[in-house]
């Protein structure tokens, strides 16, 4: 038996995972594709840890030291370009941009220190002899040869998300960001190769303008699979086979040899549905799975447990937080949303930003159907399910109030449970819910209990389809599935009549009986509008 190289977390160096022989997944054969050919430009947006920072190591590598780190990799017997090249490198993220003056002088003093590491400036240059960022890149360019340089610039747009909700700051930035593209524009026979990563896309930047020669390509179908892992990677015959192995192996306290199709089958069922379902492609023809998550959960620090890597490793994005904030700390949208496919390349600010566009380019919505120039998004998986109900978590309820339900959730999971208890746990999920978001029907009485079950943890469904109709809420245990029909009363004097509807519905309709076939609790109940809470209830056998 082979020893399993040491996994990449969290490791963005290329020339490192390399150095240090730890795991890669060979992308080269699309990053030739990408960079064969002179004086391209390309922009990329992707969500955060995706890989985005990992590929611009890689792209450096290439042209700083041509295929010395490449060995046994697909592009080493693709690539021609023998020559080597100056690489400017500049990372936006993590520059201070509180104003215009602290981003450029940040901004300059980073990008001083990589073009003198490429040998691009003189050696009597100083950061202050450079006002700004586009002052910087113009003295490289004069300078420069024909074809010379490779310009790497990943998160371009971070100082913006972080001034979104501040239009001064933002202006001031975007225009700082505009003047320096507009040098790359201008002196564009400078340079070999251009790759900019970002999350998003404004319209008011240089790189987008017309006449410019930067492509975006975030949505090509030929780059869909550029970041993020396939289904093809993940096979038994691929390294991160070999990590699935070993896993199945563990869950299932066995020795790997005797670990059965099977059970190899099942986890990855399970991984496919926690962290799979990424689309980056207009014709919907691929998808990946988010590569932190796989990579985190194949490791041994967890003892290979499905949890939610990706939103645990840094919250939300600037970006979604400014949107809340702009748009009265709340949005609730759980189901498929569609919009038209130039919104993608349309925002020019926070506000003329569809919201489906904005979750799809923070991660937290996919791509699922392109139709006729219209693309529906979605909720891409299990981890994305859990990681929208928390956000909405922390703005629909009152946490003073919430740790009396987070206390008591266990009770959920008793298959013993009564009406009443269940009812009683419902209650206080209500009870926390802030002044604000006053409950003013069925389905958002549904929806709170959904949300705040979500981010627990639980594996439960809003009208879940079934042969007969759709149950309220179905919640989903190893050895038992809870059902509740759930109705909105607005008088008292409904309150009985109501309770006997929601019994007689499960009844016919037989909420819950479907394949693979558990054990029944069927609760019908009654929430009253005036009261605030579930006011009745009854088991149905």
């Amino acid at each position: 038996m082979t020893e399993l190289q040491e996994l990449p977390i969290p490791n963005p160096s290329f020339t490192s995972i390399r150095q240090l022989n730890q795991l890669y997944v060979d992308k080269t054969s699309l990053i030739y594709e990408l960079a064969r050919f002179n004086s391209r430009q390309y922009f990329l947006a992707r969500p955060r840890r995706f890989g985005k920072s990992l590929l611009i190591s890689t792209l450096e590598s290439l042209f700083r030291d041509g295929l010395k780190m490449f060995h046994g990799l697909a592009i080493e017997k693709l690539w021609k370009d023998r020559g080597t090249y100056k690489v400017l490198r500049l990372d936006f993220s993590g520059i201070p941009c509180e104003t215009k003056e602290n981003f450029e002088k940040a901004a300059v003093m980073k990008f001083f220190g990589s073009a003198t590491d490429a040998g691009l400036l003189e050696a009597v240059s100083t950061p202050e002899s450079f006002p700004s960022i586009a002052f910087l890149m113009e003295a490289i360019c004069r300078k420069s040869k024909d074809n010379s340089v490779v310009l790497l610039v990943d998160e371009y747009d971070s100082p913006l998300c972080a001034n979104l909700n501040n239009p001064e700051v933002f202006a001031r930035i975007q225009n700082s960001i505009h003047d320096f593209y507009a040098v790359v524009k201008e002196y564009a026979g400078k340079f070999r190769f251009v790759f900019i990563t970002g999350v998003t896309r404004f319209r008011h930047v240089a790189i987008f303008s017309a006449g410019s020669s930067i492509k975006d390509i975030t949505l090509n179908p030929k780059f869909g699979t550029l970041l993020g892992y396939t289904e093809d990677d993940l096979s038994d015959s691929k390294p991160l086979g070999r990590y699935i192995l070993r896993a199945a192996a563990d869950i299932n306290h066995i020795p790997e040899e005797k670990v059965s199709k099977n059970q190899i089958d099942s986890l990855k069922n399970e991984i496919r549905r926690y962290y799979d379902g990424y689309c980056f492609d207009n014709e919907c023809g691929t998808h990946v799975y988010q590569t932190w998550s796989v990579l985190n959960f194949l490791s041994l620090d967890d003892k290979h447990k499905f949890l939610d890597y990706w939103y645990d490793s840094g919250g939300v994005s600037a970006l979604l937080v400014n949107y809340f904030e702009s748009h009265g700390g709340l949005f609730s949208q759980t189901e498929d949303m569609t919009f038209s496919a130039t919104d993608f390349s349309s925002a020019s600010s926070l506000a003329d930003m569809d919201p489906g566009v904005l979750l799809t380019q923070c991660g937290y919505y996919t791509i699922k159907k392109v139709i006729d120039g219209e693309i529906t998004v979605g909720i891409p998986n299990m981890e994305l399910q859990h990681a929208q109900a928390m956000l909405l978590r922390e703005r629909l309820f009152d946490y003073k109030k919430i740790n009396s339900a987070s206390e008591s959730k266990t009770i959920l999971s008793k298959k013993e449970i009564t009406p009443e208890e269940c009812a009683d746990f419902f209650n206080k999920i209500f009870n926390a819910v802030s002044s604000e978001n006053k409950v003013t029907d069925e389905y958002q009485a549904c929806d709170y209990i959904k949300v705040y079950c979500l981010g627990s943890g639980f594996s439960i469904h809003r009208e879940y389809h079934q042969k007969n109709g759709r149950a309220d809420i179905t919640v989903e245990f190893p050895d038992h599935r809870l059902v509740v029909e759930m109705k909105f009363a607005r008088s008292e004097s409904s309150y009985e009549k109501l309770l006997k509807s929601a019994e007689q519905q499960i009844l016919d309709r037989d909420y819950g009986n479907y394949i693979p076939a558990k054990a029944l609790v069927r609760f019908a109940m009654v929430f009253s509008a005036r009261e605030q809470k579930i006011i009745r209830c009854s088991e149905v056998k």
